[in-house]
């Protein structure tokens, strides 16, 4: 975690964005992320970078989706578990 945000609060943003931008190329596994807010118009590109990524808005359940509605995301999260061992 230190490490972390060590690297986030003294990297220039824009060489910290390049690096993201880099690591995020390699990525070639499925994805799920689950919002509790609207995704902002620049997540939505970063995520259309990314191959088969599947992103979620449940408005209104803030940073704490899996708690907030435990069963709901714990249905999802098979789902997309099940989606992973069939397209693997």
């Amino acid at each position: 975690m230190l490490g972390y945000w060590n690297q986030v609060l003294t990297t220039d943003p824009a060489e910290l964005r390049a690096w993201i931008v880099e690591k995020a190329a390699g990525i070639r596994v499925p994805y799920l992320a689950v919002f509790g807010r609207p995704v902002t118009d620049g997540e939505r590109e970063r995520f259309d970078r990314l191959p088969d990524g599947q992103v979620e808005e449940w408005l209104g359940d803030g940073h704490f989706v899996h708690l907030v509605d435990s069963k709901r995301f714990a249905t999802r999260l098979n789902a997309f578990v099940r989606y992973c061992e069939q397209a693997a």
